[in-house]
C-alpha cells in the first residue's frame, strides 16, 4: 500500500493475528485528526469508483476481492482506541456486498443517493473494517464497483496496486490470462 497505509513492519515480516505494530508517524496524524469528529472523520475517507462494463462474473469479483484483501495486510488492520497501535485482524469482515437497481424506475438516481449515503459514513479506527465495497447493478452490463477506505490503510497510491490485483486475480479465476 501507499506510505501512508503501510502496515507491514520495515522488515517484511507478514503480520500475524493479533500482532501489534506501532502507527508510522503519518498514521498517528491521521488518527489523531480522525478523532475529532464524525466530520473530520469523514475527510480521512477515500472513494473510488470504477465503472465495470459488460458480462460479469460476480462470484468471480467476489473471490478476486477476497483474494486482494486477505493479500494486502494493511486492509485488515484495526487501531486501538488509544491510537497507541494497529492490530492486524483477518479480513473476516470485509466482503464485496452486492446491489441491484435495475428494477428502481430511475437506477442511476438511485445508485447516486445510495453512493452520496455510502461516503457520508465514517470509519472508526478501532472498529474493523476499515474498507468498504459495494458492487451494484444498473443495468444488464453496466456495474459500477464503489470502493471505500480510511486514509489509515488506503491511500491514492493504493488504489493501482489493489485494482492489478483484483483485475489479475479476477481473470485468473476466469481462466485467463
Amino acid at each position: 500500500m501507499g506510505d501512508d497505509a503501510h502496515s507491514m513492519p520495515a522488515d517484511g515480516v507478514r503480520a500475524v493475528e493479533g500482532g501489534r505494530h506501532p502507527l508510522t508517524e503519518a498514521q498517528a496524524e491521521k488518527w489523531l485528526g480522525s478523532r475529532y469528529s464524525d466530520a473530520a472523520a469523514l475527510a480521512f475517507g477515500e472513494g473510488f469508483e470504477l465503472a465495470l462494463d459488460g458480462d460479469l462474473d460476480v462470484e468471480a469479483l467476489s473471490a478476486a476481492f477476497a483474494a486482494v484483501t486477505e493479500r494486502h495486510e494493511a486492509l485488515s488492520m484495526r487501531f486501538e482506541a488509544d491510537g497507541s497501535a494497529q492490530v492486524y485482524e483477518p479480513p473476516s469482515g470485509i466482503g464485496l456486498r452486492h446491489f441491484d437497481f435495475r428494477n428502481d424506475r430511475e437506477p442511476e438516481a438511485t445508485y447516486a443517493a445510495f453512493c452520496a449515503t455510502r461516503t457520508r459514513e465514517p470509519f472508526d479506527p478501532a472498529a474493523p473494517p476499515l474498507v468498504r465495497a459495494w458492487l451494484c447493478r444498473l443495468g444488464a452490463a453496466q456495474w459500477p464497483l464503489l470502493l471505500g477506505a480510511h486514509h489509515l490503510v488506503f491511500d491514492g497510491r493504493s488504489l493501482p496496486v489493489v485494482l492489478q490485483g483484483l483485475a489479475a486475480d479476477y481473470n485468473r479465476l476466469r481462466g485467463g490470462a
